[in-house]
C-alpha cells in the first residue's frame, strides 16, 4: 500500500513530525526544488537553449519528454505557482526564474493558451532535436535532484534507498537516482 498515493499520504501523515520544516509533501506541502525550475535557470543564463535542455532530458536523461515540453503541457502558469507556494515554504534559493514568470505575465501558458516554449498552431507536436543536448546540461539537472536528495537522506527524512526505489518507480530510471549519477559522473 505505500506505493499507492494513498499509503504514500498516510506514511507521511504518520511520519509528520519527523520532517524537516520545508519537506516534500503531497497536496498542498511544500516540494523540493524543481528541475523544470533549474531547466528555466539555464535558459535564463544563457547557459542552454530550450532545444538544448529538452534534448538533454530526452536523449540523454532518456524521459519521455523535456522539461520545456512538461512545463508547457501542465502549464507554466501551474508551476510558477507551485515553485512560489515552495519559495514561501521554505525561503531563499526556490524563487521562480524570470523566464517562467515573464511567460504567465505574457499569458504564454503552455498548449492551453496556444504558445509557451514551443508553439501550438498544428496540434501540439513539438520536435526535440535528438542532437542538441549535452552531458554537461543532464548533469547539471541530475545534479539539483541529487542535492535535494541528499538534503532528505541527511535531515532523517528518507533512507537513499527509499529514494532510488522513487526514482525508478516514478522516473523508470532502472538504477534509481545514485545509479544516474554514477552513470553520469563515474
Amino acid at each position: 500500500d505505500a506505493l499507492t498515493y494513498r499509503g504514500t499520504r498516510d506514511g507521511l501523515g504518520q511520519n509528520a513530525d519527523s520532517r524537516p520544516e520545508g519537506f516534500a509533501g503531497i497536496r498542498g506541502e511544500p516540494g523540493t526544488r524543481s528541475d523544470v525550475n533549474e531547466a528555466a535557470w539555464l535558459v535564463e543564463t544563457e547557459t542552454a537553449t530550450v532545444a538544448e535542455v529538452d534534448s538533454a532530458v530526452k536523449f540523454e536523461l532518456g524521459l519521455p519528454m523535456g522539461c520545456f515540453e512538461l512545463l508547457d503541457q501542465i502549464g507554466i502558469d501551474v508551476a510558477v505557482d507551485l515553485i512560489r507556494y515552495t519559495e514561501q515554504a521554505i525561503g531563499a534559493g526556490y524563487e521562480p526564474c524570470p523566464t517562467l514568470v515573464e511567460k504567465v505575465s505574457n499569458e504564454a501558458y503552455g498548449q492551453k493558451s496556444g504558445e509557451g516554449f514551443y508553439h501550438y498552431d498544428d496540434g501540439g507536436k513539438v520536435e526535440v532535436p535528438a542532437d542538441a543536448g549535452t552531458d554537461e546540461i543532464a548533469s547539471r539537472l541530475v545534479a539539483v535532484a541529487v542535492n535535494e536528495a541528499a538534503k532528505l537522506v541527511v535531515n532523517d527524512v528518507s533512507p537513499l534507498d527509499n529514494i532510488d526505489e522513487a526514482v525508478i518507480l516514478g522516473a523508470g530510471f532502472s538504477d534509481g537516482l545514485t545509479g544516474l549519477a554514477a552513470e553520469l559522473w563515474w
